[in-house]
């Protein structure tokens, strides 16, 4: 809810990513913790769907999105990329859906700068992965599992620059 010119910076991130020709929905998943009850009220005041959900376990936040909503395919952008870009969203759907993967990000490795970061990944790899043993710190950061394992078919979108 920072401002910059007095507009709060995830609704900038929202302006920007509804640009995107690819995206079907835009849906912010936050916690139900109520510190983030003025961020849930400013995204529904701005017309944009809000899903409240685990303070810890991110990766059922979006599995509960996905299911709720019928999606197929999860575009993870944090809330502190407030600059991204909606062609290199747009690219990483394009690329996901022509390939037959669970994965595929500008983050592993990065080579795009910092605040562009963009992941798309599958609602079943996802669905899948919540029903493991998992560790905290795998329910916590959502792909950290799909991305250090080899069972996973991953691609990774390069900048040329």
């Amino acid at each position: 809810m920072q401002l910059i010119n007095n507009t709060p910076l995830i609704e900038l991130l929202i302006k920007r990513l509804s640009k995107s020709k690819e995206l079907d929905e835009i849906i912010i998943a936050t916690t139900k913790n109520p510190e983030d009850n003025k961020l849930a009220t400013h995204i529904k005041d701005i017309g944009f769907k809000c899903y409240r959900g685990s303070v810890d376990d991110v990766l059922s936040r979006y599995v509960n999105v996905g299911k709720k909503y019928g999606a197929k395919i999860i575009v993870r952008i944090t809330g502190d990329c407030p600059l991204i870009d909606p062609k290199i969203v747009d690219d990483c759907i394009i690329n996901f859906k022509k390939k037959n993967i669970d994965h595929y990000s500008n983050i592993f490795p990065p080579t795009f700068p910092d605040g562009l970061d963009v992941e798309v990944v599958n609602i079943n790899t996802l669905t899948k992965i919540q029903k493991l043993k998992l560790s905290k710190e795998d329910k916590k950061h959502v792909t950290k599992f799909i991305v250090e394992r080899n069972e996973f078919k991953k691609k990774n979108i390069f900048n040329k620059k």
